[in-house]
Parts: C-alpha cells; sequence; structure tokens
C-alpha cells in the first residue's frame, strides 16, 4: 500500500519507499515538493460568492485522489500491473460526513481507476478563499442548471440542447492546458454569452519522474468542480441543481470492445453506475446537485443527426475535440475508438466530416499497419461489430459494469450500444473495410 499524505503547507520530504507528501492549493512547501491546485482558488475567488463548506471540501477530496493518481505511479506501485493500494489522508474543514459516504467514495474511485482506495479525514482543512469583489468576475445572473464543458462535441451538442430547451447552464471545465484553448474556441463560436467556471488543477511534481499519465480520476474533478459552481447558484424551486453530463450512451457504457479490455482497461468516467456512485456521495454531503446525462440512451450519430441543419453546428463542430490522444500532436488522430465513434457520427448523419485534419485518414492503411497499437482499436471495433445480434453482445455491455436490474431499462442500454456498433459498422464499410 502506498500513503499519500495531503498538507495545508510545509510538508515533509517525500523519502523513497515512504509516504508520498503534498501540498494542497500550492501552499507553502519546499522546492521539489509535490503539489496540486494552485490555479483553483483564484477560478473559485471569480465566482464571487463563497462556495459551501461541503461543496469545497468536495474539491479537497478531489484534488487528493488526483494527487494519488498523478504522483503514485502505476507503473512502479501496482501488483498486477495496473491496480494500486492507495491510501489517502486529508485535511478537511468539516471531516465529519465524509465517515457516512466513505464507502460510496471508495467504490465510485475503484470502479473509475481500477485501483484500491481507502481514506483519512482529518480537521484542518483548507476554507473556501475569500470571493472577488470586482474584476473580472463570473456572471451568474440567470443561471438554474450546471453543464460540464469538455470542448468534445458531445458536450457542445449538450449544451446546445440546454439552451434550445431554455435552460441557462454555468459551463464548468476541466481545463488543462489545451484544453482550454479548445474550450474558449467552441464557446466563442457556439454559446458566447454563457458563463464559464474553469479550472486547471495543475498537479505537479518538480524534479520528479514519477508521475503516471493516465490520470483516470480527473471525471471526479470535473464532477467536484461542477458541485462547487451549484453551490453558488440560485436553486431551483425544490432546492436542487440539475447537473448535465452530456455523453452519447455508447461511449458513457464503453463497453469493452474485446475479452482483453474488460475490466480496468476500459474508461468508465460517465457510466451510469459511477455517476449514481458519485450521486450518493453528494446525497450523503448535502450538495443539493442531480447528476443526469440527457443523452445516455442516444448515439452520437444521433445527435449530430438532430443539428446537423444549423449553422451553429457548422460553425462550431470542427473546433471541438474527441480524440484523447490529440495533445501529442495537437491533431485527433483518426483510428483511436472515440475518434472512430466521432468519424462514424458524422457518416451516420449524412454529413461531410468538419474536423479539420485527422493524422490517420484511410483506414485501410491503419488496418495494413504493422504496429498492433496503430491498429488495435480499429480491430477492436471490427471484432465487436460481429457481435451484432448474438448473446455475447448484451454480456460485453453487462461487462462495463452494474447496470439498473430493471429489464427494460437493461434493454434500453444494450439498444444504444447496438446502435452504436451498427453506426460504426456502416463507416468502417463506407471506408473500404470488409466486415
Amino acid at each position: 500500500m502506498v500513503d499519500l499524505i495531503m498538507h495545508v503547507a510545509s510538508p515533509p520530504a517525500t523519502i523513497v519507499g515512504g509516504p508520498v507528501n503534498a501540498v494542497l492549493y500550492n501552499g507553502v512547501a519546499s522546492v521539489g515538493t509535490p503539489r496540486i491546485g494552485g490555479p483553483v482558488l483564484r477560478a473559485v475567488r471569480r465566482l464571487g460568492r463563497k462556495p459551501s463548506v461541503a461543496a469545497f471540501d468536495l474539491l479537497t477530496v478531489a484534488l487528493s485522489v488526483t494527487a494519488a493518481d498523478t504522483f503514485v505511479s502505476r507503473h512502479r506501485h501496482s501488483d498486477v500491473g495496473w491496480g494500486r493500494n492507495l491510501h489517502v489522508v486529508v485535511p478537511l474543514v468539516n471531516p465529519e460526513p465524509w465517515a457516512e459516504v466513505s464507502l460510496s467514495l471508495t467504490k465510485a474511485l475503484g470502479f473509475l481507476t481500477g485501483d484500491r482506495w481507502s481514506f483519512e479525514f482529518s480537521a484542518g482543512g483548507v476554507p473556501a478563499p475569500t470571493p472577488m469583489r470586482r474584476g473580472s468576475l463570473t456572471d451568474l445572473r440567470g443561471v438554474n442548471c450546471i453543464s460540464l464543458f469538455s470542448g468534445g462535441l458531445d458536450s457542445a451538442l449538450g449544451i446546445l440542447q440546454l439552451v434550445q430547451d431554455g435552460a441557462h447552464p454555468l459551463l464548468v471545465s476541466h481545463a488543462y492546458r489545451g484544453d482550454d484553448a479548445k474550450q474558449r474556441l467552441v464557446r466563442s463560436r457556439a454559446f458566447p454569452d454563457l458563463p464559464r467556471f474553469a479550472a486547471n488543477l495543475r498537479p505537479y511534481w518538480p524534479g520528479s519522474g514519477g508521475h503516471d499519465t493516465t490520470m483516470r480520476s480527473r471525471s471526479f474533478d470535473f464532477l467536484a468542480l461542477a458541485a462547487v459552481g451549484a453551490s453558488v447558484v440560485p436553486s431551483d424551486p425544490v432546492g436542487r441543481i440539475p447537473l448535465y453530463v452530456p455523453e452519447n450512451g455508447f461511449i458513457a457504457l464503453n463497453p469493452p470492445m474485446t475479452s482483453r479490455r474488460i475490466g480496468s482497461l476500459s474508461t468508465r468516467t460517465t457510466h451510469p453506475n459511477y455517476l449514481r456512485l458519485v450521486q450518493e456521495i453528494f446525497d450523503g454531503l448535502g450538495v443539493a446537485v442531480t447528476i443526469k446525462n440527457p443523452h445516455e440512451f442516444d448515439t452520437k450519430g444521433e445527435m449530430v443527426e438532430r443539428w446537423k441543419a444549423m449553422p451553429i453546428f457548422r460553425a462550431m463542430a470542427g473546433g471541438t475535440v474527441s480524440c484523447g490522444k490529440w495533445k501529442r500532436r495537437n491533431q485527433q488522430c483518426g483510428r483511436c475508438l472515440p475518434c472512430l465513434i466521432r468519424r462514424a457520427s458524422f457518416h451516420a448523419a449524412g454529413i461531410s466530416d468538419p474536423t479539420p485534419s485527422y493524422e490517420r485518414i484511410q483506414l485501410i492503411d491503419v488496418l495494413a499497419s504493422q504496429d498492433g497499437e496503430e491498429r488495435g482499436d480499429l480491430l477492436a471495433v471490427m471484432g465487436a461489430v460481429d457481435l451484432l445480434g448474438t448473446p455475447v453482445l448484451s454480456s460485453r455491455v453487462g461487462a462495463s459494469g452494474p447496470l439498473p436490474a430493471d429489464a427494460a431499462m437493461r434493454a434500453r442500454y444494450e439498444n444504444v450500444v447496438s446502435r452504436g456498433l451498427i453506426e460504426l459498422r456502416d463507416f468502417l464499410t463506407a471506408s473500404g473495410i470488409q466486415v
């Protein structure tokens, strides 16, 4: 087990083989100390209102989780090549309610990252910062809901739908370098008048080569930032703020394309089971937020179909990002699973792909590659397409994580996966791939 101990300031040095000592919100620390959250305080201050203790403590826990996920190398500390045993000590302003939600917390994070988590919560945490009273404040007037905004196509289309339905969301962004520029571009083209709360949590360990770059826990940061944003806006008449997580149902379920990917090798950032567990955490802490994915039964192609004729879609769609690898060359790869689903969605809607360029355009060339990593996702999709209409597909959907016991609901989840695979199949066929 690896211990991570979070400190408000002046932590002891991290010694090889001992606990990792990190400082929260870039408090006073010696050179070379791992730290996280420096830019967050200014972003929170710009909200102009002080977040609730529960919401800000939730953000502190999320920062601590990301610190553990980043500073404890999966390669060095996993017992089976993936899962780690992580014990995190977190100082909070009010640690008392966290005992009641610790089980939901460890379940949610274990499901999300594939690790085994345990926590100790202590007093003496960092309080929410004093709000700014003037200057560049976030305009919260009229806000009646929260929506996650990643700069991806689904989040942009989900926000357009909310606005069309009369909502006025506060956009919440997890704004790492590179992501922020894409988010600003899409917002300027599609919904420049909507307020945005964006923060870069910036985990940083000067001089260390021990970072884990997968950072699977970042979606927990996203939801914690949303809870902070929700705590400073007026509630609706029943006292709860809707928090929208716009994601197409196929990628939210993210069923393993091959038996090899069953388990922690498939990401679960918006899986309904994960969102349910986070909702349990919110409820236990008294965070008055209701998490919703309004597109959990839509494919990406169906989302595109609704908006393809709108001028606003043509203006912003090409600027969105789906690829998880685009930062390597500042270009979407065109061959990973998210890129294939993106490309298939435009094909399903019968429109040309507005993406400026992909690293790999011709899937025939990808298939012919001798690089197993380059063609791995394409081969996996081809194998999954073969499962259409078979009982194995149903088992794969269930293998991505627990689903509701209700047969009708499970059927809806299985159906959206089937429709998503049909979109992929048709795109592969049009690209000259025999499936």
